[in-house]
């Protein structure tokens, strides 16, 4: 497990750093933008109330924005993949099949209704279209593996080791306590996990489509095409005058 941050015994070399909005930010050293991630936590001072205390979080703050997309692109996954179960329980039922399954169970593991999907693939949407049901059988594969390390992500714990006399962390883990598993990530893993989701989802959403129709929308880019407009793009993020500037066209 990491080391407690003991904010009685720190208290005078940490540092809290506001901005006119009533942010903040709460280190045990002062931050350095250039150097290793640094635990932190960040509140509004907006919502502190006094008599009350606050639970905090230490990690370094640039992991945080990658959770939340790990969680948020997660949970559009989730409602598409329940929308392929939906539809393709409604359309063998129309061919006269009953299947043993409560519709919309919340409570069902995400592992038990990979199975289910992929008994759908197997037993019905293999006869009449397999090229599709081999892909989904492929979503499905690559889903659970990246099921599980969203879930240390999202519900477990989170244990690191703070170097001596700093801020600075290492050895980042998400932890299950109940099972024993544990997963080590910093900046780079998180946004992989992500994009992989995103990937996994897109992948989805092309696939249902290519045999059945789906209510709503789901925004998606190809990788090449978002990759072209970022590096022929001057913006703070590359910032090159010398490349040309795409203009909306007419």
């Amino acid at each position: 497990m990491g080391r407690v941050f003991d904010f009685k015994q720190s208290r005078s070399n940490s540092s809290i750093v506001p901005d006119d909005s009533g942010l903040g930010s709460c280190a045990m050293t002062k931050p350095n933008e250039n150097g290793p991630p640094q635990a932190a936590f960040d509140f509004d001072a907006r919502f502190m109330r006094k008599g009350k205390r606050s639970a905090i979080v230490l990690l370094p703050p640039d992991y945080l924005a990658p959770i939340g997309l790990i969680i948020a692109h997660w949970g559009q996954f989730e409602r598409l993949f329940a929308v392929a179960i939906d539809a393709m329980l409604r359309a063998e039922a129309a061919d006269g099949i009953a299947r043993d399954w409560v519709r919309d169970s919340k409570r069902t593991s995400f592992k038990t209704r990979c199975r289910l999907l992929k008994d759908l693939c197997r037993e019905w949407l293999a006869i009449k279209r397999p090229e599709q049901a081999k892909a989904l059988m492929g979503i499905i594969d690559r889903a659970s593996s990246l099921a599980s390390k969203r879930n240390l992500i999202a519900h477990g714990s989170y244990a690191y080791a703070i170097e001596p006399h700093s801020s600075t962390v290492t050895n980042c883990r998400a932890v299950d306590h109940d099972t024993g598993k544990e997963m080590a990530f910093d900046e780079t893993v998180l946004k992989k996990l992500y994009h992989d989701i995103a990937h996994e989802t897109a992948e989805l959403w092309f696939t249902l489509r290519s045999f059945c129709t789906i209510d709503g929308q789901l925004w998606t880019f190809e990788d090449a095409e978002i990759l072209r407009i970022y590096r022929e793009t001057d913006h703070p993020w590359n910032p090159n005058p010398n490349r040309q500037k795409l203009t909306p066209q007419s």
